[in-house]
């Protein structure tokens, strides 16, 4: 249910969004800036250590790239991500990328990830035009993965046909409420607690 009130739909909110939030493709733009501003906060910093923001967005990271989130050697040094990502010869876009430096004790790994955001819209061939257009581009020693992230919830009787079908196209499929667990204690950031504590939208 949509809440008037929401801070996600006011002109103040950081260069993010407009008030005009009212269809799928709308909401899926907004579901592409804030993921991609939460896996940023998933760098390591002397400031950020100890904060729930730092810690919960590290959470997000490690769930989408299938990494041991308990680790506590385990932590990023560098997120980078890119929206809207044009393919070359076609009218497409590949809603995000991200790539990140995983460090783990004496091991370090770069790790890309394409992702494609869906509030409750439906899928079709496009997921394999991106998954070969985005593996055609991945640099030597890079790990990938293609993931699909949904509004819908974990427990709809959708959600599995909507597994089966991306996983044919090579893509696994999060809920938000898979990806940071809604019962956790606010962070300092009013966006990050309204998107993924009170499941916006």
């Amino acid at each position: 249910m949509s809440n008037t009130n929401s801070i996600l739909l006011c002109d103040s909110s950081p260069e993010l969004f407009d008030s005009a939030i009212q269809s799928d493709g709308a909401k899926e733009s907004v579901m592409d800036h804030i993921i991609t501003w939460t896996l940023k906060q998933a760098v390591i910093t002397e400031e950020n250590k100890s904060s729930l923001l730092y810690q919960y967005s590290r959470r997000v990271l490690c769930r989408l790239l299938g990494l041991n989130e308990l680790s506590s050697s385990l932590y990023f040094s560098n997120v980078s991500t890119a929206m809207q990502v044009p393919i070359r010869g076609s009218k497409k876009k590949i809603d995000f990328i991200c790539s990140a430096t995983c460090i783990d004790g004496d091991t370090t790994k770069e790790y890309w990830l394409l992702s494609e955001d869906k509030y409750y819209g439906g899928i079709n061939n496009d997921l394999l035009s991106y998954r070969h257009y985005f593996e055609s581009k991945l640099p030597q020693n890079v790990i990938s993965k293609c993931v699909l992230i949904t509004k819908m919830h974990s427990s709809d009787n959708k959600i599995e046909k909507y597994k089966t079908t991306c996983k044919s196209f090579g893509f696994e499929v999060f809920s938000l409420d898979k990806l940071v667990d809604i019962e956790s204690k606010d962070t300092s950031s009013d966006i990050f607690n309204e998107f993924w504590l009170r499941l916006w939208g």
